[in-house]
């Protein structure tokens, strides 16, 4: 009976552990995003008062209004979101081409080009920005959507192809065997039952494709110079002034800048866990 007891205070025990612990992991994980949500509902003054607030007194909305009218934040917003879009299917369908390639042939120095695609991730993205930036000049591109929807490819297909490389190793053979003999030609096997079966995994590799492109900042602020062409992320590191900074518009961009990131991983959040799992466990 006393050992019954034991386990059942240990059991109890172990569970308010791991709730405490879960509960500090997700409030020094949201920290960042609930202040900057408290500023941006701030009016100035309230913003620099001491003892800080984490409620405003008063909340004031006027700051998401001004920063669409001060500042082209609605062309801000179009160029991140044709950018992200952009990005994200040219990525996926290159990637899926290689990762067939790479998951269903076997040819000479297959795991050298695998590991050449794994190391491409391991240069630091500054390291690129010169030889791009004389590349895109040469041909022209330099300040358009093609031109940086090539930079962006230069760091999302490596990624996107190892993944997809690993979700379509996961696939029978014996369903391509069958597509074959009933007259399937490569393609048809690729976009007829490989993509359908791996949903899961592209939708994952998918949004970590659009998260990425559409939170970027070096390659737009470097290759992007006319304003029109400005992303989110580099039309508020324009407000910030040598001399002055608008908190309240600063904060309320922010703001706004998660909102597509966090619709999009609430819609596909059963796909993202399945498509998780399924590169994590192999038979």
């Amino acid at each position: 009976m006393k050992n019954v007891l034991n386990k059942k205070m240990r059991a109890i025990v172990h569970s308010i552990l791991l709730h405490v612990l879960v509960v500090v992991a997700a409030v020094f994980m949201l920290a960042p995003v609930i202040w900057l949500l408290s500023t941006s509902l701030k009016d100035r003054s309230e913003m620099f008062t001491f003892p800080l607030t984490l409620i405003p007194k008063h909340f004031v909305w006027e700051n998401y209004l001004k920063i669409w009218q001060q500042i082209p934040f609605g062309e801000y917003v179009k160029n991140s979101v044709i950018m992200a879009l952009y990005s994200t299917f040219v990525a996926l369908a290159i990637s899926s081409l290689a990762a067939y390639a790479f998951s269903r042939f076997n040819f000479k120095r297959k795991t050298v080009f695998m590991r050449l695609i794994l190391f491409t991730q391991m240069f630091p993205a500054v390291l690129l920005i010169i030889p791009l930036f004389i590349y895109l000049k040469n041909l022209g591109l330099l300040g358009s959507y093609t031109g940086l929807m090539i930079t962006f490819l230069t760091f999302l297909v490596p990624f996107s192809t190892w993944s997809l490389t690993n979700f379509f190793e996961g696939i029978p053979l014996d369903l391509d065997e069958a597509a074959l003999i009933d007259g399937c030609s490569r393609l048809d096997i690729l976009y007829r039952i490989l993509l359908p079966i791996s949903l899961p995994g592209l939708v994952s590799v998918g949004t970590y494709c659009f998260l990425t492109a559409w939170n970027e900042f070096i390659f737009s602020m470097v290759f992007m110079p006319d304003q029109q062409g400005w992303t989110i992320p580099v039309g508020l590191n324009a407000l910030t002034g040598q001399f002055a900074l608008d908190w309240g518009l600063l904060t309320a961009g922010g703001i706004i800048c998660l909102i597509p990131a966090i619709i999009v991983v609430l819609f596909l959040q059963r796909y993202l866990i399945a498509g998780m799992l399924a590169g994590a466990v192999k038979e």
